[in-house]
């Protein structure tokens, strides 16, 4: 018995140490910068996904609650349903399964949906604002359309 539970706990240590090691964000308690965040949204939007440009006509930023918005967003976590790419409080963007398999959702079928975690009333920080612009440049650089996709916020007020 001794043995299976000394297994279990290196193979639990083992695993975390691996997933931490894999896991391509930064820390929170970091500060990312302009590079960081235009980097991240480049690999997030652009990285080993086939992109139907036929399907996406808009953009739409939503916000999120703030107790969502704190779980750890790991790809293999619960599916978002609806939306594409979600920002964390510290500006850091994550894509979802919808993005990666380019799934549209069922209430907006042609929008790509990036929620953002709600700080205070609704107002954005300066990291999520770039990192919002970077992710909407990343993806109408990958569109590579001649017209831009409309961008909607709903619900957001941007702190200057």
């Amino acid at each position: 018995m001794w043995k299976t539970l000394a297994c279990l706990v290196g193979a639990m240590i083992g695993t975390a140490s691996l997933l931490g090691w894999i896991d391509p964000s930064l820390p929170p308690a970091e500060r990312v910068t302009k590079d960081q965040i235009d980097r991240l949204a480049r690999v997030a939007v652009m990285d080993d996904v086939v992109v139907h440009r036929g399907l996406w006509q808009e953009i739409e930023v939503v916000p999120v609650s703030q107790v969502a918005a704190d779980e750890p967003l790991l790809s293999a976590g619960a599916p978002t349903e609806d939306c594409h790419f979600q920002i964390d409080r510290h500006g850091r963007v994550h894509p979802t399964g919808a993005w990666l398999t380019q799934e549209a959702g069922t209430a907006y079928p042609h929008t790509v949906r990036i929620q953002v975690c709600r700080a205070g009333a609704g107002v954005l920080s300066a990291a999520q604002r770039l990192c919002i612009n970077a992710v909407v440049n990343a993806i109408q650089e990958r569109l590579n359309q001649p017209e831009r996709l409309p961008v909607r916020l709903a619900g957001l007020a941007i702190r200057p």
